[in-house]
């Protein structure tokens, strides 16, 4: 996938190992977490069950309340660690990167959500887990709305267990990275 070279902090496994439904880390600047976020992705991915083609398929969001700052800062990073070409495939126009690894293909949804009115553009959405790159500023109505429109890919027509690991397991995560809130 990349030449690059993951090895996190002891601060920052537990949040890499959770199976929780939902996983957050806080942490200073520079502490890896965003990295750590890109690489339970992978993870994830690699565990659904595969579909009748043999290719496990997930779909993710990565969620961060405006367009300027996906593209400034989270799908740089998330580019830095799944190049565009080499780890599959970024649809600039659709904010969109398909990860494709082994028998892995998971689309990674780029959304600028910002606050209730931003609540529509999930609707419909129909996916496997979800990221909030600083979820501190991350609207509760956006949190809310995410979590419901999770578990739903792939469905049961595609494999025949629907959104579920190699056991069975349902899978419907949601996990986040933030800096610390202000000292206020």
């Amino acid at each position: 996938m990349s030449s690059l070279s993951y090895n996190p902090p002891k601060s920052v496994e537990p949040f890499l190992q959770s199976e929780a439904f939902i996983s957050l880390v806080v942490g200073p600047v520079g502490s890896t977490k965003t990295t750590a976020g890109i690489m339970k992705i992978a993870y994830h991915a690699a565990q659904m069950a595969p579909c009748r083609d043999g290719i496990r398929r997930s779909r993710a969001i990565w969620v961060r309340n405006t367009r300027e700052q996906l593209r400034d800062t989270s799908i740089p990073d998330v580019l830095r660690w799944y190049p565009d070409g080499q780890a599959g495939s970024y649809l600039k126009s659709e904010y969109k990167f398909i990860l494709r690894f082994d028998d892995v293909e998971c689309e990674i949804l780029f959304r600028g959500l910002d606050d209730a009115n931003d609540v529509r553009r999930l609707l419909s959405l129909q996916l496997t887990f979800g990221v909030m790159d600083e979820f501190r500023e991350i609207n509760p109505d956006i949190y809310n709305a995410l979590t419901g429109r999770l578990g739903r890919y792939p469905d049961k027509t595609m494999n025949g267990v629907g959104a579920c690991d190699d056991a069975g397991k349902q899978v419907h995560k949601v996990w986040g990275a933030t800096n610390p809130p202000d000292a206020d």
